[in-house]
């Protein structure tokens, strides 16, 4: 699993391309490159609402079909959020928050005035136009869920619309086995998008 939010818009992956899976993704991708043999891209919006009296709402990205169900396949996917003061949060596996920071007195928490303000994705840094918030899942990866919430402000209503927009490029992989490519891949000769495993960045790798 990776998640990250891109700070300028990049196009989605095409046949041809490679991608390396860095860190733990367990088999057959952990520290592999991949070329990418075909694409096919789909899109969904997910509608929803944030109501009195949490305004949270918890999404299973099983339950919505965004997890690939065959090996040597990979999803690309963007999110995009809706206007609204909605905070989109990732929580991988189960209920540890991804992009929180390694200090562990500033743990991100949705329902806390400061540690809300902590490791989200809004309508500014990921718009429903212009998704910029990414993950890249493979098969066979724990649960994960987009935990979404209001900014808790006095000028939020008691009930909040939410709209994301759900971009989802699949990928068909092949390993990517010829010796030069993957000399110039090391060297840096060779461009190469990069899938790094969360374990990697986490605070449970320090």
């Amino acid at each position: 699993m990776a998640f990250e939010e891109l700070l300028v818009q990049e196009r989605l992956l095409k046949a041809g391309d490679l991608l390396r899976f860095d860190g733990p993704w367990g088999d057959p991708y952990t520290n592999k490159v991949f070329r990418v043999t075909r694409t096919e891209t789909t899109q969904r919006v997910r509608l929803g609402a944030l109501s009195a009296p949490t305004r949270q709402h918890v999404i299973d990205i099983d339950d919505i079909g965004l997890n690939p169900e065959h090996k040597l396949f990979a999803y690309e996917v963007r999110v995009g959020v809706g206007q609204g003061l909605v905070k989109v949060y990732a929580r991988w596996p189960t209920n540890d928050f991804t992009r929180q920071l390694q200090d562990p007195n500033f743990q991100i928490n949705p329902a806390d005035d400061d540690l809300k303000l902590i490791g989200f994705s809004d309508h500014v840094s990921s718009p429903f136009e212009d998704p910029r918030f990414r993950w890249f899942w493979v098969k066979d990866q724990l649960p994960s869920f987009l935990a979404l919430a209001d900014s808790g402000t006095l000028a939020v209503p008691m009930y909040q619309k939410v709209r994301l927009r759900f971009i989802v490029n699949i990928l068909g992989l092949v390993e990517e086995t010829d010796s030069q490519t993957l000399q110039k891949v090391q060297s840096g000769e060779l461009f190469v998008s990069t899938a790094q495993h969360y374990e990697l960045l986490g605070r449970r790798a320090v």
